[in-house]
């Protein structure tokens, strides 16, 4: 992993009707972690696609 600025693309498949959520999070090194994205509905039942872009402080994070 690097600093500055990232970008994250991602696909995330979830039924319309299964009251669900999805949540993307950057987990640091020093134990911080952040919502990098979080998806509560969906317009249909398909693969869907998602782009997230996040500032990186430190090289020890991981996208969970």
């Amino acid at each position: 992993t690097s600093t500055g600025q990232q970008c994250l693309t991602y696909y995330y498949h979830m039924s319309t009707q299964n009251g669900k959520s999805l949540s993307v999070r950057k987990l640091e090194s020093g134990g911080a972690n952040e919502v990098l994205d979080s998806v509560t509905s969906v317009p249909m039942n398909a693969w869907t696609q998602r782009k997230v872009e996040f500032n990186a402080t430190g090289t020890g994070y991981s996208v969970r």
